[in-house]
């Protein structure tokens, strides 16, 4: 096993062993060169158990031992002081503001999504980019430019109430199923299966990095229980990091797709 497999593997078993209600943020880049670069360990867990200091449900963030990276990380607390974690335990939704720490060895476009499941009925979650002043629904995915920096406190998440807000342990009911794109990276052409779980109009785009919708992969009704096929037509696009996003009316969700050729 490789250094470099070491953040992705400790998350694994760091799930494993600490079973809650876990809400994964993914960031991955392109750089001028197409270098892709990518962290997927900066992990928010909602567990009964935590508290809001460290813990042994709380883990550090890691360096990777690489030359070109991008890595995320939650600020937290340790013995008094402000601390990046890799996992940052809590024992319900915070209602203040989280700052997400960026740090990247290169200028790159970006894509900013989560893994919402976890996170309890009643709740939204917000990025706030303090750079550019945006306000992007997290469940949509948030796309970026980035110079090369040191560890800085661009972004904030932010948890707003929708409905009262529910406890951990109170999961909203899943209305749909996104699946991700295949093959991804993909030069002719991705697809992504999408089930719904109640009749509702759908719509399916594409998203470059500076958030500009450069494509329309579906719209229209879909039937209580339907499958659709969403075909990307990869051939079409420029290389680099895209998000396709689909929206109903009673969910939206985005995935991470990289055209390259």
């Amino acid at each position: 096993m490789s250094l470099r497999s070491l953040p992705i593997l400790l998350a694994a078993l760091w799930c494993v062993a600490a079973p809650a209600q876990p809400i994964p943020l993914y960031l991955d880049g392109m750089t001028a060169d197409s270098a892709i670069v990518a962290d997927h360990f900066a992990i928010l867990r909602l567990h009964p158990s935590a508290s809001t200091g460290w813990d042994p449900f709380d883990a550090s963030k890691l360096t990777p031992p690489s030359d070109t990276y991008a890595l995320i990380a939650l600020m937290g607390d340790r013995d008094g002081a402000p601390y990046r974690h890799g996992v940052l335990a809590l024992p319900d939704v915070p209602e203040w503001p989280v700052p997400i720490m960026f740090k990247s060895t290169h200028a790159a476009t970006y894509v900013l999504t989560a893994d919402l499941a976890g996170l309890p009925a009643g709740w939204r979650a917000e990025l706030r980019d303090l750079a550019t002043g945006a306000v992007a629904d997290l469940a949509a995915g948030y796309a970026f430019r980035a110079e090369a920096t040191d560890w800085t406190d661009r972004l904030v998440l932010v948890f707003v109430r929708t409905q009262g807000g529910a406890t951990v342990g109170e999961s909203a009911p899943a209305a749909f199923r996104l699946g991700a794109p295949a093959p991804n990276p993909a030069a002719q052409r991705a697809t992504l299966a999408l089930r719904v779980d109640a009749a509702q109009l759908v719509t399916a785009t594409v998203v470059d990095a500076l958030g500009r919708t450069v494509a329309t992969v579906f719209e229209g009704t879909l039937a209580a229980g339907a499958e659709q096929t969403l075909v990307v037509p990869t051939d079409r696009l420029a290389p680099g990091l895209y998000l396709v996003r689909v929206q109903g009316a009673a969910f939206q969700q985005s995935r991470r797709l990289v055209v390259a050729r």
